[in-house]
């Protein structure tokens, strides 16, 4: 599995969590066009699009518009972006907070 960068490259601490989702949900372009995150997520993603393309088109292409299925299909990609990355930000932030205390509490 790929790691994550939890540092900037000049090493001075958590940088790339330092702009926050808009609305505590919303996703950021800063943080997707990270390539750590991008090749991390990447397959995340692939699989996620292929599952949920084939179950719209199994359950709900036959009984709403097809303007309708295609906003549904972009809020749930939506969706699923905005709580991938909620879930990825507070691992980081975990990491983040033991590699800080790590040093401290070994003596």
């Amino acid at each position: 599995m790929t790691r994550l960068e939890t540092s900037s490259p000049s090493g001075k601490g958590v940088a790339y969590l330092d702009r926050r989702q808009r609305l505590g949900f919303s996703p950021t372009l800063a943080f997707w066009t990270r390539p750590d995150i991008q090749k991390l997520t990447g397959p995340w993603l692939a699989g996620f699009v292929v599952l949920w393309s084939i179950a719209l088109s199994m359950f709900v292409m036959q009984w709403v518009p097809i303007w309708a299925s295609g906003l549904l299909g972009g809020a749930g990609l939506f969706l699923f972006i905005a709580l991938f990355e909620r879930y990825l930000r507070t691992r980081l932030r975990s990491r983040a907070l033991e590699e800080g205390e790590g040093p401290e509490s070994g003596a």
